[in-house]
């Protein structure tokens, strides 16, 4: 941001949240089977499990099953499962409602416990009559609109240069999620709304890619070029000294990364970032109000 500033620019444009609005979660497959159009379903499904290189029938056994489930039952399963410790096999989680990640391997038995009691305790308020697509769709919009706002608010108060995401506006959200998950989505096909909706209105070259750029290499110099400071905050973890996760697994997946093998990248990012928040929670001496007229809390 610091060249564009210097060269008085006054706004930096993103298209941060376009997968989110213009195409939808791999669930949506679900949706679309409960919408009733199973015969689609089930053929979007053949194609999807040969891109996954999966035979089809595991991806049939995932989405009826999940079709069958309803959300608090799913919340349930996952807090009996990580209670217990159980790892269910991937191909489960291609289109279920939830899963544990690779990150769930890192927590200890009193971890596991911890997460659990916080899957259990939104048991109660989860929607019975929700769909997948629709609430995975929803909760990730969430977390790049919240990921969008602390970015512009950084941006705004580091270099005076506001951000804007287009994408999440009202009037671009609203009328994208009016559309069914399903209708979306077409197995293969990159941006299927957009390339109906951009025709002839921008080149045809850009409607006709069929990936976006990885940023993996830029993350895996970063964590090499890193890895001294790296190792230093996950040697002084709270979350171990709490119990709560592993050392030996997580040095073990931060060291795999910091060479280039593969590693859960998104669950290392978020580690890091929480270690640190907790490193600067424990230094700092804040006042706030429970309510008007309690005691001030430290």
């Amino acid at each position: 941001m610091a060249p564009a500033a210097a060269r008085g620019t006054q706004a930096h444009l993103t298209g941060r949240a376009g997968d989110n609005v213009l195409e939808a979660a791999p669930s949506y497959l679900v949706d679309e089977l409960l919408a009733g159009q199973r015969t689609q379903a089930l053929r979007r499904a053949a194609r999807t499990a040969r891109m996954w290189h999966l035979p089809p029938w595991q991806v049939w056994f995932q989405l009826g099953h999940t079709a069958a489930t309803h959300y608090p039952t799913a919340l349930t399963h996952l807090s009996h499962d990580l209670d217990a410790g159980s790892q269910p096999p991937e191909r489960r989680e291609k289109l279920a409602w939830c899963g544990m990640p690779p990150a769930a391997r890192w927590l200890t038995a009193a971890g596991r416990r911890v997460v659990a009691d916080v899957v259990g305790e939104r048991i109660g308020a989860a929607d019975p009559e929700v769909t997948p697509a629709a609430l995975h769709d929803r909760l990730a919009l969430e977390w790049m609109a919240a990921s969008h706002a602390m970015f512009d608010a950084i941006a705004r108060q580091q270099w005076g240069v506001p951000v804007h995401a287009p994408f999440l506006d009202t009037a671009i959200v609203t009328p994208a999620r009016s559309i069914p998950a399903y209708q979306r989505m077409e197995p293969g096909r990159y941006k299927p709304l957009a390339a109906r909706a951009f025709t002839g209105l921008v080149p045809d070259f850009v409607l006709a890619r069929q990936t976006k750029t990885n940023f993996g290499t830029s993350l895996y110099t970063g964590l090499a070029a890193n890895a001294p400071t790296l190792r230093r905050i996950l040697s002084t973890s709270r979350l171990v000294e709490a119990g709560l996760i592993s050392p030996r697994q997580t040095a073990t997946a931060l060291e795999a990364a910091i060479t280039g093998a593969p590693a859960p990248l998104a669950e290392l990012h978020q580690l890091l970032v929480t270690e640190l928040w907790l490193t600067r929670l424990s230094t700092r001496s804040d006042t706030w109000w429970l309510h008007e007229g309690s005691p001030a809390c430290r």
